[in-house]
Order: structure tokens, then sequence, then C-alpha cells
């Protein structure tokens, strides 16, 4: 049962989110349609040493010209490992909705003002932009 409400809510996010699903308007902070992360934002190394993976979505809804910027962060690593997202200027602000390392994996919680944040060994959590 835990599953199958896993995969309804991953299906159900992935039909709020179009931005990981085709190519929709370019977001208003002028970021790439798709980018990789390493650590730190805008790093593209992703070599061995680094353990782990951030990729972001980010478009404008054509409904109401929203900015939807989704970022999923992969840690593959079996020891914790520190992250940092990307600044989202002006009143934009991170919020992370998943944790797999969670047994609650959905949250709705705010990302702090350093951007940086912990991911849990062998884990996968997912961000998106908020207000």
């Amino acid at each position: 049962n835990d599953m199958y409400e896993f995969a309804k809510h991953m299906i159900e996010f992935r039909k709020r989110h179009a931005v990981i699903r085709k190519d929709i308007e370019p977001c208003s902070l002028h970021f790439p349609f798709t980018s990789i992360h390493s650590h730190t934002p805008w790093d593209e190394d992703i070599s061995d040493d680094k353990r782990v993976l951030g990729v972001m979505y980010a478009g404008r809804n054509s409904k109401g010209g929203k900015d939807d910027i989704v970022y999923v962060a992969i840690n593959a690593y079996w020891e914790d490992s520190e992250i940092e997202l990307p600044d989202l200027l002006g009143k934009w602000k991170w919020r992370q909705v998943l944790d797999t390392a969670n047994t609650k994996y959905k949250l709705n919680k705010a990302v702090p003002k350093s951007r940086r944040v912990m991911l849990p060994a062998r884990s996968l959590a997912v961000f998106i932009n908020d207000k």
C-alpha cells in the first residue's frame, strides 16, 4: 500500500508540474529549461567524488504565467551530503516537497535562507519554488 500511495503521489506531482513533462515558456528568472548541479549551484562537475546530482527544471506555465521550478537532488552516497540550492531572486523561496529518507515522504517544508540542505544518505529530495 505504501508503494501504491507513493506512486500515486508522484503521478499527481508530475501532472501539477508541466515543466518536468514538456518544454514550456522560459521562466522569468532566465534559468535554462534544464540544468545540472553538484553540491553547489551551477557546478556541472558530477564526477564520482561528488556523489550528489541535482537537476533543475525551470519554466513558466502558460496558464496564469507563474514560474514553475522543480529541483531534484539525489544523494547516491552512503553518508549524508550537504547541498546548496540555486538562488531564487526576488520574493521566490525554495520549499521541500519530497524526501525519500523520511517515512512520511510528503513534505511542505521551507528551505533555510542559506539555501543549504542536508540530504540523507542514499535519498532523493524534491524542491519547488514558492512565494
